[in-house]
């Protein structure tokens, strides 16, 4: 389906990138932990044999990627919760299914039903996927509320550089307050020495 809010048509394979709308539990566990996200309309029939799908699919599976696992399921009314998530990850209409990897991005999504069986392998593969690298560095990072205690003050991460970049920002080189600034005149210096 097209994202409704860039135009960006979600495929399997594609990235998820994380704004300010994205919801945090989702933000949290991206680029970490296998996700599945089910849109359903509570008392529809159709979504209700979605969503004993998707649970039937979990519990079938291993212990550790039942645990490691997580699943975010939204209806239709809760859209200050699930933000742009949900057009990210093409479901435009209920029910519809979304299962996203360790390493970011669209294992798979169905606008609509689909079965236990074949959920389950997609969930097994989206856990078997390496998570990204910068996630095991410093996860959560990137969507800590500056306002808030410890994370007003921790240093940026790469995580949250990462995720900058991932939504078309720019992140400054870092600086070492400790280093000397060679001022020009001491590097035409240096030249001038090397050069006699």
């Amino acid at each position: 389906g097209t994202n409704e809010l860039s135009g960006t048509v979600a495929a399997g394979g594609a990235a998820i990138k994380i704004s300010q709308l994205t919801p945090k539990d989702f933000a949290r566990a991206h680029w970490s932990r296998p996700l599945v996200v089910v849109l359903h309309q509570p008392g529809a029939i159709l979504d209700q044999e979605l969503l004993a799908s998707v649970n039937s699919a979990l519990s079938h599976s291993s212990t550790l990627v039942r645990k490691d696992t997580l699943l975010l399921t939204y209806t239709p009314k809760e859209l200050k919760r699930y933000g742009d998530l949900l057009s990210k990850l093409g479901l435009l209409q209920s029910p519809g299914v979304a299962v996203v990897n360790r390493g970011g991005a669209i294992q798979n999504f169905w606008p609509g039903y689909v079965d236990a069986s074949l959920l389950r392998k997609v969930i097994q593969i989206a856990a078997a996927t390496k998570p990204c690298k910068v996630a095991n560095e410093d996860a959560g990072a990137a969507i800590a509320d500056p306002t808030k205690g410890a994370a007003a003050k921790a240093p940026v991460s790469n995580l949250a550089n990462a995720a900058t970049l991932a939504t078309g920002g720019t992140v400054a080189p870092a600086v070492d307050p400790n280093a000397s600034v060679e001022t020009q005149a001491e590097k035409d210096n240096s030249t001038l020495k090397l050069l006699n």
